[in-house]
């Protein structure tokens, strides 16, 4: 995801395996001298995987995220030291014309994952809060086989949630989405989605 903005900011890199794609496409939105801020949701690859090539296409760019993700992604490979700053739950940063969030999400399979949003647009960028199996491939999101909502959160609980899931309750985890920490927001997006019906 691109935000136009200001001081532009990229959210999440992609995944290595689509790189010059992902690339051409980032840049047909942003010029990569004009990119501010990085903002990494989580280390997993589909996330994080171009990072070092984006970082190095945007030399104005900062990295925002957090402390574990920058530890876990040691082991692979080092982000520039200055090039970073740290940001967890509830921290904010102005973007020029708008101030960015940083938010736990009510569910998420990487212990880093931090969902963003911008107070501007009311868009909250929930990463992979919402994930669901398809069962087939989705190239286009109107050509989506259409899956009940509890069959896509059984899919997803079931296969890309870690094992503490168990331990919450359907109340809990609706109170938890519903109380003040993580209104909803009137412009929910993510990553692996899948068409529903709701």
């Amino acid at each position: 995801m691109v935000i136009r903005g200001a001081e532009p900011v990229l959210v999440d890199t992609g995944a290595p395996a689509v790189r010059s794609q992902w690339l051409e496409a980032a840049w047909s939105v942003v010029d990569p001298l004009d990119v501010r801020w990085i903002f990494l949701t989580h280390d997993d690859r589909d996330h994080a995987g171009n990072l070092l090539a984006a970082l190095a296409e945007c030399p104005n760019a900062t990295l925002l995220t957090t402390w574990f993700s920058i530890g876990r992604m040691a082991a692979e490979w080092e982000t520039p030291i200055n090039r970073y700053r740290f940001m967890t739950d509830g921290d904010t940063v102005d973007v020029g014309d708008r101030t960015l969030v940083a938010q736990r999400p009510p569910l998420y399979d990487n212990p880093t994952t931090r969902a963003l949003f911008d107070t501007k647009t009311k868009v909250m960028w929930s990463v992979d809060t919402f994930a669901t199996k398809c069962p087939l491939p989705c190239p286009k999101p109107p050509t989506c086989p259409r899956i009940s909502s509890a069959t896509a959160s059984s899919s997803a609980d079931s296969s890309s949630r870690p094992g503490w899931r168990c331990w919450t309750t359907r109340s809990s985890g609706q109170s938890w989405t519903t109380s003040s920490d993580w209104t909803p927001r009137s412009s929910p997006a993510a990553t692996h989605p899948c068409s529903a019906d709701h």
